[in-house]
């Protein structure tokens, strides 16, 4: 059973690297291992940012629900039930209507189970590689993933406090076996995303690389060398946003660092990260964020 404490540090929003991987603050940087309580009150709009890892990540939602989005499709998660997502593929999850809701997330590297070359070939790659296993949502109702539910259970309690680095690889090989041995059976198809993940990272890459400029969906789309519409359908089925919000989201989030890093006058962190008028970055900026920018600033100090 899962008990909501104040014993380890939160899970906060992610650290995202240029190409929307993940920057994984793990628990003890010497370990893979992230354990953390969270609660989507502390993310803009109820709701975490899109993002990858090479990770595996498992979500077990304490209390409320929330809808889990991995690639393109959406899972609905409720009090008790899990989610494993694989290694690579984009995923968020938000809360239901605004409304709080109460987990813990636990990210663990593959690279914990690779004790020999052999095991990682045999029983670590064929999982992690499996395109058709992108995630597995965990219930009671199911033998196995209720088993897997009672391992997450028993991860967290007894890291609560401390890491406990042996008890994480016993618990992790325990759950591994458990996914390996019910994985769907490996097919000759290819990646059903047809190389689109490298085309969108390519379109992310530009929009963080020339965020101050003036840039067009049209320009994005070039960069991806695709239509438009074929542009905004990538978008929205990896990230869940246009490729516009994705620059405006993008451009606000630099307005925070130069708030927080710098002495800048908000009139020109505007244009800096390529708004051209103070009035329309106040409004999305309180939009997203609740507060104007200047409030917000006032709490980074």
């Amino acid at each position: 059973m899962f008990f909501y404490s104040d014993s380890l540090q939160p899970n906060t929003p992610a650290n995202l690297r240029a190409d929307h991987s993940e920057k994984v603050e793990y628990n003890e940087p010497d370990f893979y291992a992230y354990i953390r309580e969270g609660s989507f009150t502390v993310y803009p709009e109820f709701s975490a940012i899109n993002h990858w890892h090479e990770d595996v990540e498992f979500i077990y939602v304490i209390r409320g629900e929330m809808e889990y989005h991995v690639d393109a499709e959406t899972i609905r998660l409720s009090a008790h039930e899990g989610l494993f997502v694989n290694a690579k593929h984009f995923h968020y999850g938000c809360a239901l209507q605004g409304k709080t809701c109460d987990f813990v997330c636990i990210i663990l590297h593959p690279i914990l189970l690779c004790i020999t070359a052999g095991i990682e070939r045999a029983y670590v790659d064929p999982l992690t590689h499996h395109r058709g296993f992108p995630y597995q949502k965990l219930t009671r109702d199911v033998d196995w993933t209720s088993q897997v539910l009672h391992e997450l259970s028993l991860l967290y309690e007894e890291n609560r406090d401390q890491i406990q680095k042996l008890l994480i690889q016993s618990r992790f090989y325990r759950i591994w076996d458990l996914l390996f041995r019910h994985m769907p059976p490996r097919t000759d198809v290819p990646d059903a995303s047809g190389g689109q993940f490298s085309l969108l990272k390519d379109m992310v890459h530009f929009i963080e690389g020339h965020y101050p400029e003036k840039i067009t969906v049209e320009d994005i789309a070039k960069e991806g060398h695709l239509s438009v519409s074929k542009c905004y359908d990538l978008f929205h089925r990896f990230l869940g946003k246009t490729p516009m919000d994705y620059l405006n989201r993008y451009r606000l989030d630099q307005s925070i660092r130069l708030m927080s890093e710098t002495d800048l006058s908000m009139t020109e962190i505007t244009g800096l990260v390529g708004f051209t008028g103070s009035s329309y970055y106040a409004s999305l900026f309180r939009k997203t964020f609740g507060c104007t920018p200047s409030a917000y600033r006032k709490q980074l100090s």
